[in-house]
């Protein structure tokens, strides 16, 4: 079972939060990390993963402790909990798996830059670096690529460095999804990282669902 949910802007979302009681079911440590965030957008951006997050728990009825804590490089997980998580969010919107198998997700919006061609020559691996150039360089394949890294990085709870000195991604034990959304004329790449491939769902929360 894997659920994803993508929260975009809402008003109120830390009002809406106090009355699901939100730290209450994440812990304290959560509540903390939100508070030391000194970007009232970045702040926002963090608080919405938690809320699509507490929408996924309560929507696929998950059980066990809900503190969150997290292990080597940051990588959060529940307590005391069977099931496994993850969040990402950019420019406007935040993105949260829940998964009784490992997983790890990477959103990113698409922006085009004049420094990709560069990026993707000292990064990609020779494949990847092909299919960029093949797709004519397009900004919706960087990030593709992109994504796909972040995701296997947050995945296994490595390091982001660690994963690009490794070159090509030939773990053949994970399973790679990509899908673009489209939001206030922004495009977004959505990449999840599963042991093995299966459908999952996707959820959409703004003011009109929560």
């Amino acid at each position: 079972m894997t659920s994803i949910a993508i929260c975009y802007p809402f008003c109120g979302a830390e009002k809406y939060a106090k009355g699901i009681g939100l730290f209450e079911a994440f812990g304290e440590g959560e509540r903390a990390r939100i508070d030391a965030i000194s970007s009232l957008r970045a702040r926002d951006l963090s608080l919405r993963g938690l809320i699509a997050l507490k929408y996924l728990a309560n929507r696929t009825e998950v059980q066990g402790e809900l503190e969150i804590q997290r292990g080597d490089n940051g990588k959060p997980y529940f307590k005391n909990s069977p099931y496994f998580f993850n969040i990402s969010h950019s420019g406007d919107i935040s993105v949260a798996a829940i998964s009784s198998r490992r997983v790890g997700v990477d959103i990113e919006r698409v922006l085009s830059k004049p420094s990709f061609p560069k990026i993707a020559k000292r990064f990609f691996s020779e494949a990847e670096y092909l299919r960029y150039k093949e797709s004519r360089e397009s900004a919706e394949e960087f990030y593709r690529i992109w994504t796909a890294k972040e995701a296997v990085v947050k995945y296994k709870g490595a390091s982001l460095a660690q994963s690009l000195s490794e070159g090509e991604m030939k773990d053949t034990e994970v399973h790679l999804r990509s899908f673009s959304l489209k939001y206030n004329n922004d495009i977004y790449i959505i990449t999840v990282c599963l042991p093995c491939d299966e459908d999952f769902k996707v959820l959409d929360i703004d003011q009109t669902t929560i």
